[in-house]
């Protein structure tokens, strides 16, 4: 089951596609991959969306066996198979949420969403923070930085701050439509109205100093636009 902080993180995402990818009636369901889909949580409610939604991840293929109808599943390790196991322009749309700290070549990754996206398509990322407030308040006291790890419990092996994420995608060929941090209020005080969008307010204005990143990227409707415009 979806906690609090990924149903944030989904609902936002969710605006964000309509905002970049509205349907009209007639028109054909987009194409949506979910990189990482964990529990096909956002998998179903790109579905009730009214996206074709395929989900990728390293879990066993029994995750969607009851919603085969629903969504398509695949089965991938990509620090261990790095390409995408589809067609080049084949995706209106790919999320890729709290994953790009977990792989290991994210150039080659970066790359294969550039590719099986449609010319015009967009990328949905959150990543966590390096520059978050809690890591600028540790580690001038002399404190491990939160999100880093020195031996394998959570698996992160790539940390961004909101300028190497913009220019690294830049650099892939990718346009930043728009980007915002997750709330800067503590999790466990958001069920109040008043701070959740106190905590809203602030993760929009101020994302450099929010725990994580979130950000929609698309691929030039002509290929190499965003590089010759650097």
């Amino acid at each position: 089951m979806a906690s609090f902080e990924q149903l944030y993180r989904y609902n936002i995402i969710l605006d964000w596609i309509k905002r970049q990818h509205p349907r009209h009636a007639g028109e054909p369901r987009p194409y949506t991959l979910d990189v990482g889909c964990h529990d096909g949580t956002l998998c179903r409610m790109l579905v009730a969306h009214g996206a074709t939604v395929f989900g990728l991840d390293a879990f066993s293929a029994e995750l969607q066996v009851a919603e085969r109808h629903l969504w398509s599943y695949l089965q991938r390790d990509l620090n261990r198979q790095q390409s995408l196991p589809f067609r080049s322009a084949s995706f209106d749309c790919v999320t890729a949420l709290e994953l790009l700290e977990h792989i290991i070549d994210t150039d080659y990754f970066l790359q294969e969403i550039h590719r099986v996206l449609k010319a015009g398509g967009t990328l949905m990322i959150s990543t966590p923070n390096i520059n978050m407030l809690k890591n600028r308040l540790r580690v001038p006291l002399g404190l491990y930085p939160y999100g880093l790890e020195y031996r394998t419990e959570i698996h992160h092996v790539r940390l961004y701050n909101l300028a190497t994420l913009l220019s690294h995608l830049r650099a892939t060929g990718f346009e930043v439509v728009r980007y915002r941090g997750t709330h800067l209020v503590p999790q466990r005080f958001l069920s109040q109205p008043a701070l959740s969008a106190l905590s809203n307010l602030l993760a929009t204005r101020l994302p450099t100093l929010a725990s994580n990143l979130m950000l929609c990227a698309r691929k030039p409707l002509r290929a190499g636009a965003e590089l010759l415009a650097r």
